[in-house]
């Protein structure tokens, strides 16, 4: 059974992801009391589901609160060492995700800048300059459909607006990485007085600025398969195409793009023989002139949990 399957997660394991789902603050003695265990035993199993790779506990952020307005996908064509590959990317603070593929490129990664300018910068004068790398392509993201599956929270609706400062962004992008670190942890990374710092967390994770959850990641757990779909979409059925694109449960991600396809599909299946399934029935589509299939061997840098905000109906 491979590492991590979430077949080793029994009813109480469950019950503790449920809750973490909701609120991945919430003490472990409340948990505890919930799903009627020890506070300890709590601590300990996840501890062992985070160990394992099946549970990741998250902040989950606008990328626009830390700064982040424009955001791309690049495709690598990369000869050489992956281990010294994967090395630079994760030492760069702009590249929120690494998959090494299995298609007409063999690396797949995300990044974010703040504009357009900096995102090609990014992309031609740092990734494309990394050795081995022979041939780059870039993809920019300029409409979200749908956003949520394994490693990545469903989207909510907007809530209030507001400017963010300097110890606002700090501290953002520490509880991105661990939302249940404590105040008294942050005001000390941060060199910020404790009250201070508790007090304007707080008001970041009431406002819906940040929310912490929990998520089951196929990718680190090594269950079922996860791959990227590049649409080359014409005609007048491409909102049809988008529409029927989103209503598929095994489509966790639906965006629309700039670059050589229109739109990426990120897709979560059971095998590899389902994802060439539905990549046969989106290129059945009468708006799809083509499709590029990208299975997902490894994912070395998981996915940043992005919320993009969707605007309230109605």
């Amino acid at each position: 059974m491979p590492r991590g399957d979430f077949a080793l997660m029994d009813e109480k394991d469950h019950e503790i992801f449920q809750c973490l789902r909701d609120d991945g603050r919430s003490p472990a003695a409340r948990i505890g009391e919930e799903v009627g265990l020890s506070a300890d035993a709590v601590r300990a199993r996840i501890a062992k589901l985070t160990d394992d790779g099946v549970l990741r506990i998250i902040g989950v952020v606008d990328p626009s609160s830390l700064g982040y307005f424009c955001l791309g996908t690049l495709g690598l064509d990369y000869r050489g060492d992956v281990a010294e590959l994967v090395e630079t990317l994760r030492s760069l603070s702009f590249v929120t995700f690494v998959a090494l593929t299995l298609g007409e490129h063999n690396v797949i990664c995300e990044i974010a800048a703040t504009d357009d300018a900096e995102l090609l910068e990014h992309a031609t004068s740092v990734v494309g300059r990394i050795p081995g790398v022979r041939g780059l392509e870039m993809w920019r993201l300029v409409d979200v459909l749908k956003w949520e599956g394994e490693g990545r929270p469903e989207s909510t609706q907007a809530g209030a607006r507001r400017s963010y400062d300097g110890l606002d962004g700090d501290l953002l992008r520490l509880l991105v990485r661990d939302p249940r670190m404590t105040f008294r942890t942050l005001a000390e990374q941060i060199g910020q007085p404790y009250s201070l710092v508790r007090r304007r967390a707080q008001t970041l994770f009431d406002d819906g600025v940040i929310r912490a959850s929990a998520v089951l990641d196929r990718s680190s757990a090594h269950a079922g398969t996860m791959g990227m779909l590049g649409l080359t979409l014409t005609g007048p059925h491409i909102g049809a195409a988008l529409e029927f694109a989103v209503a598929q449960p095994k489509i966790s991600i639906a965006v629309r793009a700039v670059g050589r396809f229109s739109a990426t599909l990120e897709v979560v299946c059971d095998t590899p023989a389902e994802l060439v399934a539905l990549a046969d029935r989106v290129s059945e589509l009468p708006a799809v002139s083509a499709v590029s299939t990208y299975l997902y061997a490894r994912s070395p840098v998981l996915p940043m949990p992005w919320l993009f905000r969707r605007a309230p109906q109605g």
